[in-house]
């Protein structure tokens, strides 16, 4: 197996992680962030470095437009919880989630998607 597929199978794990999430969420469980965030990233990131080192998506010349607008969507997408956290460690208040994870989504799918062509 070459480094992409392996990369695309660890980012497809580090997603899934969420789907293990939502079930405990609706059996009533109440599963902690600190155990599947980090999860999520370690197999996430550890998997596009992968697809970056092996053939995956820099191995074929991309327009660099593109490329901007891609990366650019992705920094949004990542940077989407930066607020969220500020203020709900910094100022500890309660806000809801699905704002931020509203923004998160459609920048990494929308710039991952972008990223394929």
């Amino acid at each position: 197996m070459n480094r992409g597929k392996f990369g695309k199978i660890l980012i497809w794990i580090g997603v899934s992680v969420w789907g293990v999430y939502g079930i405990l969420l609706v059996l009533g469980y109440h599963p902690s962030l600190v155990v599947f965030l980090p999860i999520h990233l370690t197999f996430v990131l550890t998997g596009v470095r992968f697809r970056k080192m092996g053939d995956g998506i820099e191995a074929r010349a991309q327009n660099p437009k593109l490329k901007t607008i891609s990366n650019t969507l992705l920094i949004i997408g990542m940077s989407a919880w930066l607020p969220y956290f500020y203020v709900h460690y910094f100022y500890e208040l309660e806000v809801g989630h699905l704002p931020f994870l509203v923004l998160h989504l459609t920048g990494m799918l929308s710039g991952g998607i972008i990223k394929l062509f």
